[in-house]
């Protein structure tokens, strides 16, 4: 939906493709990478879609790390690709890296600390 309504930047586009895989709406995540690929700005937001796609390796995505804020960025997208996957333990371990950046101005760090507790929340009631 928000892909659809254009003006979008890359960011919101990539949170639309997690809620869109993790919903197993695979035409609509591809969609909103797509759209989110017209909007980069960086070789870093490039290679997160790349590797959203699986088109780019978790190295590959490290290796474009230049600023601070792009580790919360890297860990954040690893850890949520692999908690769309199902692989839980996985991903709290990349979702606790990219909090424990404490980027300032970062949605991921928000957004994994956020998701950390829901993977905890998930493994307590199992």
């Amino acid at each position: 939906q928000y892909a659809e309504e254009g003006g979008a930047s890359v960011f919101p586009l990539l949170w639309e493709w997690q809620i869109r895989a993790d919903r197993g709406e695979s035409s609509a995540a591809a969609a909103a990478l797509t759209l989110a690929e017209s909007k980069v700005t960086n070789e870093m937001q490039r290679t997160v879609i790349g590797y959203l796609r699986g088109e780019a390796t978790a190295d590959e995505l490290l290796a474009q790390i230049v600023e601070p804020i792009d580790y919360a960025e890297a860990y954040y997208y690893i850890g949520v690709k692999a908690m769309v996957a199902g692989r839980h333990g996985e991903a709290a371990q990349w979702l606790r890296r990219a909090a424990d950046t404490n980027a300032i101005e970062s949605h991921e760090v928000d957004l994994a600390t956020y998701f950390l507790a829901q993977l905890s929340a998930t493994d307590s009631t199992n």
